[in-house]
């Protein structure tokens, strides 16, 4: 009985392996969403670090994270440091290319609760009163990465965040006075926003 029982659990060691050798070698999440707002009303809210408070997914996530911001928070080499509880981490977002008001693209560096390096862009197109975000997250996909990939998808687990963001700031854009340093909802921020870089 022992021996079939160790026979089967190597067998399923072995599927799975073998279905985490099969996975991409990169992946790719994206969301999508209208807001009745020009480019250039939501536009800041994105390329500004100092705006990301009002409508991050991850500040709802934990109110109590600790934010630390580039002496300059738009632009250019822009940089935007978090550390929080395990649902949000620990890591770093830096402004690499900008094209006002289309698009914006960031190097994410995770450094907890585990290390990885993915490219983040927002392009945005206008369609009439409206504007249309995309936001996509892609980078690579090492071993350890591909077998928790044939349990649950980058999809799975960084997509919610990433539609919640937008919900998050489609409300924030369509308010009458766009603007940072309240959340979504109305309530203020309890969080630490330091100048300066870490």
């Amino acid at each position: 009985m022992l021996r079939i029982l160790a026979i089967g659990v190597t067998l399923a060691i072995i599927a799975v392996v073998g279905l985490a050798a099969s996975q991409p070698d990169t992946f790719l999440v994206e969301r999508a969403l209208r807001m009745k707002a020009p480019p250039e009303r939501v536009f800041p809210l994105i390329s500004d670090f100092s705006n990301w408070a009002a409508w991050s997914p991850w500040v709802a996530k934990d109110p109590q994270i600790e934010i630390t911001l580039s002496e300059h928070t738009s632009g250019m080499g822009a940089r935007y440091e978090w550390a929080g509880d395990d649902n949000v981490g620990r890591g770093r977002m830096e402004v690499v290319r900008v094209t006002p008001p289309h698009s914006v693209r960031l190097q994410l560096s995770i450094f907890e609760p585990m290390l990885a390096t993915n490219m983040v862009d927002f392009v945005l197109t206008p369609f009439g009163d409206y504007t249309k975000v995309i936001w996509s997250m892609r980078g690579p996909l090492d071993f350890k990465m591909k077998l928790m990939s044939v349990f649950t998808s980058m999809d799975q687990w960084v997509g919610p965040d990433l539609a919640r963001g937008l919900e998050r700031l489609k409300a924030l854009a369509e308010q009458p006075d766009a603007a940072g340093g309240e959340s979504v909802d109305g309530s203020p921020l309890s969080m630490v926003l330091a100048p300066g870089t870490r």
